[in-house]
């Protein structure tokens, strides 16, 4: 369900299942909220870095970044759908907005070495459900390592434990190294923030 691309179009057009209600616009806020994670972004990311957001879909991710200062960001998705509404949202800003666009994480139309920082909240999580679920993820992680720069960073937040993760992150000859792992607790649940960089 989650691996196929006509699910979420019909998902986004025919409105989003498990809103949540924040800073007066309907989200889809997956996993962690913006302050669960913004200590560790401050940590490993720099405001003025340019930020690609994989598989944003309704979140506010993105958004949220924009508000604390970071000052270029790309949040793309495959849904059409999504990327009209997220344009909707923010045609009302007065400030610089979030760029979006309609892009496949596993082919990206970047450039090599042109983003300092790539965030996965999910996205690889949702490929996990594909039929090729395995060349799927890695056409995504060869991708996301492609576009880093060196020293950039690759941010993934999952809701595997590092014993079904790490090795999927680090496995292939992905140009980066894990650099840390944080265990973030939401009510009963634990999620993980993954953090490699590009050598």
């Amino acid at each position: 369900m989650y691996g196929d691309r006509q699910y979420w179009e019909d998902r986004y057009q025919g409105g989003v299942v498990g809103h949540c209600q924040q800073k007066g616009v309907i989200s889809n806020e997956w996993y962690l909220q913006y302050p669960a994670l913004q200590t560790i972004l401050h940590q490993h990311t720099r405001r003025h870095h340019q930020t690609l957001v994989l598989g944003c879909g309704l979140s506010l991710l993105a958004e949220n970044m924009l508000d604390d200062g970071y000052q270029s960001l790309l949040a793309i998705d495959y849904s059409e759908h999504c990327i009209q509404t997220m344009h909707a949202r923010g045609t009302h800003k007065p400030k610089k907005a979030v760029a979006y666009a309609v892009m496949d994480v596993t082919a990206l139309q970047l450039q090599d070495n042109s983003i300092d920082t790539v965030i996965d909240k999910a996205t690889l999580d949702c490929l996990m459900n594909c039929d090729d679920w395995q060349a799927q993820v890695q056409r995504m992680l060869g991708q996301a390592a492609r576009v880093l720069k060196p020293n950039g960073k690759f941010i993934c937040i999952s809701h595997s434990e590092p014993e079904d993760r790490i090795h999927m992150l680090t496995g292939c000859a992905y140009s980066w190294k894990l650099v840390q792992h944080v265990e973030v607790q939401k009510n009963t649940a634990t999620f993980y923030v993954y953090i490699l960089q590009k050598q």
